[in-house]
C-alpha cells in the first residue's frame, strides 16, 4: 500500500480510520495547520482491551541517532488525537513506542508497549486516558511535557538482561 499523505497546510480537521490488522512501519506525524484524529478499529471504545489495530516496528538506540528517531509513532502535530491503537516497539532494547512532541495531544484507549523508553512525553501538554503502558526501565520519560494520566494501567516488566 502506498504511504498516506495528508495536507499539512489545510485548515480543515482531518480524520483517519485504520482497519484491523498489524502494520509494521514507523509513522511520522508532522506539525500541521489543523487537527488530526486517528481511530483504530475496535469493538469497545471505552478502553484498550478490544483494540484490533497494532502498529509496530523495531528501531532502537542501536541503529538511531536519538530517542525520538526510534519511535514507532513520532507525533509532532498540535491537537493530535489517537484512539484505540496498540503501539509497540521491540522488547529488550532502548526503543520508543510513542514520541509525543506536540501540544494538546490526546491518547485514548491506546496500548503502548516496549521495554526501555516506551513513552517519550517530551513537549507540550498531553492526556493519556483509559490506556495501558508497560516497560522495564525509565519507560515513561521526557523533558518538558505536562502529562495527565487518567485511568491508565501502568505495568512494570521484569528486567531481561
Amino acid at each position: 500500500m502506498p504511504p498516506i499523505s495528508l495536507s499539512t497546510t489545510s485548515s480543515a480537521a482531518q480524520c483517519i480510520f485504520i482497519y484491523a490488522g498489524t502494520y509494521a512501519e514507523q509513522v511520522y506525524i508532522p506539525a500541521r495547520a489543523a487537527q488530526l484524529t486517528i481511530y483504530g478499529e475496535t469493538t469497545d471504545t471505552t478502553s484498550y482491551t478490544s483494540n484490533t489495530v497494532t502498529i509496530t516496528q523495531g528501531k532502537s538506540q542501536d541503529d538511531s541517532a536519538n530517542n525520538d528517531a526510534t519511535a514507532t509513532i513520532r507525533a509532532f502535530a498540535v491537537g493530535l488525537k489517537i484512539y484505540n491503537i496498540n503501539i509497540a516497539n521491540k522488547e529488550g532494547s532502548q526503543a520508543v513506542a510513542l514520541s509525543s512532541q506536540g501540544d494538546q495531544q490526546g491518547f485514548y484507549g491506546v496500548k503502548l508497549t516496549g521495554y526501555q523508553d516506551t513513552v517519550l512525553a517530551n513537549e507540550g501538554f498531553a492526556v493519556y486516558a483509559k490506556s495501558y503502558i508497560d516497560g522495564a526501565t525509565d519507560f515513561i520519560f521526557g523533558q518538558r511535557q505536562r502529562a495527565w494520566f487518567d485511568g491508565v494501567d501502568i505495568r512494570v516488566k521484569a528486567n531481561v538482561g
